[in-house]
Protein backbone atom coordinates (compact mmCIF):
# COMPACT_ATOMS: atom_id res chain seq x y z
CA UNK A 1 0.00 0.00 0.00
CA UNK A 2 3.01 2.32 0.54
CA UNK A 3 4.32 2.12 -2.59
CA UNK A 4 1.30 2.88 -4.17
CA UNK A 5 1.22 6.24 -2.30
CA UNK A 6 4.28 6.95 -2.85
CA UNK A 7 3.47 5.96 -6.48
CA UNK A 8 0.70 8.37 -6.61
CA UNK A 9 2.71 10.99 -4.84
CA UNK A 10 5.31 11.17 -7.43
CA UNK A 11 2.80 11.12 -10.31
CA UNK A 12 0.91 14.26 -9.07
CA UNK A 13 4.20 16.27 -8.17
CA UNK A 14 5.81 15.32 -11.62
CA UNK A 15 2.39 16.75 -13.10
CA UNK A 16 2.42 19.62 -11.49
CA UNK A 17 6.38 20.33 -11.93
CA UNK A 18 5.24 19.96 -16.15
CA UNK A 19 2.37 22.04 -16.28
CA UNK A 20 3.88 25.24 -17.73
CA UNK A 21 4.71 28.19 -16.45
CA UNK A 22 3.61 27.21 -12.55
CA UNK A 23 0.99 29.22 -12.09
CA UNK A 24 -2.53 28.46 -11.79
CA UNK A 25 -3.83 30.83 -14.47
CA UNK A 26 -7.20 30.74 -12.40
CA UNK A 27 -5.21 32.93 -9.58
CA UNK A 28 -4.45 35.53 -12.36
CA UNK A 29 -7.74 36.45 -12.63
CA UNK A 30 -8.58 36.55 -8.62
CA UNK A 31 -9.65 40.03 -7.92
CA UNK A 32 -10.32 40.88 -4.26
CA UNK A 33 -11.64 44.47 -4.20
CA UNK A 34 -15.10 45.71 -3.92
CA UNK A 35 -17.73 48.68 -4.56
CA UNK A 36 -20.96 49.00 -2.53
CA UNK A 37 -23.26 51.60 -2.17
CA UNK A 38 -27.23 52.07 -2.04
CA UNK A 39 -29.39 53.20 -5.48
CA UNK A 40 -31.96 55.63 -4.32
CA UNK A 41 -35.02 55.71 -6.52
CA UNK A 42 -37.67 58.06 -6.89
CA UNK A 43 -40.79 57.28 -3.72
CA UNK A 44 -43.18 56.64 -6.99
CA UNK A 45 -41.27 53.88 -8.08
CA UNK A 46 -40.21 52.76 -4.79
CA UNK A 47 -41.55 49.46 -4.27
CA UNK A 48 -40.78 45.98 -3.32
CA UNK A 49 -39.79 44.64 -6.27
CA UNK A 50 -37.88 47.90 -8.00
CA UNK A 51 -34.87 46.56 -6.89
CA UNK A 52 -35.55 43.44 -9.44
CA UNK A 53 -35.44 45.60 -12.40
CA UNK A 54 -32.00 47.26 -11.52
CA UNK A 55 -28.56 45.64 -12.68
CA UNK A 56 -25.27 47.53 -11.72
CA UNK A 57 -22.29 46.11 -13.37
CA UNK A 58 -19.01 47.04 -13.65
CA UNK A 59 -16.70 47.20 -16.47
CA UNK A 60 -12.85 47.42 -17.60
CA UNK A 61 -12.82 48.96 -21.26
CA UNK A 62 -15.56 46.75 -23.02
CA UNK A 63 -15.27 43.70 -20.38
CA UNK A 64 -17.58 43.45 -17.68
CA UNK A 65 -15.80 42.22 -14.91
CA UNK A 66 -16.43 41.06 -11.03
CA UNK A 67 -19.53 39.83 -9.60
CA UNK A 68 -22.89 42.15 -8.68
CA UNK A 69 -25.62 41.41 -6.17
CA UNK A 70 -28.39 44.09 -4.84
CA UNK A 71 -30.81 43.53 -2.27
CA UNK A 72 -34.22 45.79 -1.34
CA UNK A 73 -33.46 47.89 1.75
CA UNK A 74 -35.73 50.66 3.16
CA UNK A 75 -37.18 52.31 -0.19
CA UNK A 76 -34.12 51.51 -1.66
CA UNK A 77 -31.57 49.19 -3.25
CA UNK A 78 -27.87 48.86 -2.20
CA UNK A 79 -25.53 46.34 -3.97
CA UNK A 80 -21.71 45.09 -4.06
CA UNK A 81 -19.99 44.06 -6.53
CA UNK A 82 -16.92 42.13 -5.64
CA UNK A 83 -14.15 40.25 -7.61
CA UNK A 84 -12.88 43.55 -8.71
CA UNK A 85 -9.16 44.11 -10.14
CA UNK A 86 -6.97 46.63 -9.10
CA UNK A 87 -4.73 49.13 -10.46
CA UNK A 88 -7.24 49.54 -13.49
CA UNK A 89 -9.85 51.79 -14.54
CA UNK A 90 -13.34 50.32 -13.14
CA UNK A 91 -16.07 52.23 -14.05
CA UNK A 92 -19.71 51.15 -12.50
CA UNK A 93 -23.02 51.44 -13.58
CA UNK A 94 -26.38 51.14 -13.03
CA UNK A 95 -28.94 49.66 -15.87
CA UNK A 96 -32.40 49.67 -15.53
CA UNK A 97 -35.07 47.30 -17.00
CA UNK A 98 -36.80 49.00 -19.87
CA UNK A 99 -40.09 49.08 -18.65
CA UNK A 100 -39.04 50.91 -15.37
CA UNK A 101 -39.85 54.60 -15.94
CA UNK A 102 -39.69 57.70 -14.59
CA UNK A 103 -43.73 59.39 -13.30
CA UNK A 104 -43.57 61.13 -16.87
CA UNK A 105 -43.40 57.93 -18.66
CA UNK A 106 -39.54 58.90 -19.55
CA UNK A 107 -36.86 56.46 -19.07
CA UNK A 108 -34.97 56.25 -15.83
CA UNK A 109 -31.38 57.33 -15.60
CA UNK A 110 -28.76 56.79 -12.68
CA UNK A 111 -26.03 59.35 -11.67
CA UNK A 112 -23.56 59.43 -9.07
CA UNK A 113 -21.26 62.05 -7.34
CA UNK A 114 -17.89 59.96 -8.60
CA UNK A 115 -17.01 61.21 -12.06
CA UNK A 116 -14.97 58.83 -14.35
CA UNK A 117 -13.71 55.49 -13.53
CA UNK A 118 -12.55 54.51 -10.04
CA UNK A 119 -8.92 52.76 -9.27
CA UNK A 120 -8.89 50.12 -6.85
CA UNK A 121 -6.15 49.10 -4.50
CA UNK A 122 -5.52 45.67 -3.88
CA UNK A 123 -8.31 44.28 -1.44
CA UNK A 124 -9.97 47.83 -1.17
CA UNK A 125 -13.64 48.71 -0.92
CA UNK A 126 -14.72 51.71 -1.98
CA UNK A 127 -18.64 53.70 -1.79
CA UNK A 128 -19.95 54.80 -4.59
CA UNK A 129 -23.69 55.68 -4.59
CA UNK A 130 -26.40 56.58 -6.94
CA UNK A 131 -29.57 58.45 -7.31
CA UNK A 132 -32.36 58.22 -10.25
CA UNK A 133 -32.56 61.01 -12.75
CA UNK A 134 -35.78 61.85 -13.93
CA UNK A 135 -36.01 64.33 -17.14
CA UNK A 136 -34.94 67.63 -16.80
CA UNK A 137 -34.75 67.65 -12.68
CA UNK A 138 -33.68 65.03 -10.26
CA UNK A 139 -35.57 63.03 -8.17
Amino acid sequence: MKPVIAALAFLGAAACATSGSGVDPRLEYSYNSSVNGVIVVPDAAAGSTVCNNLAVVATVGDTQVGRSAIRSSKNRCSYQIDNLPSDKDVTVKVQPAADLKCQDGSAMAFVSDVQGPLKLEPSQGKLQDFRAQCGAGQS
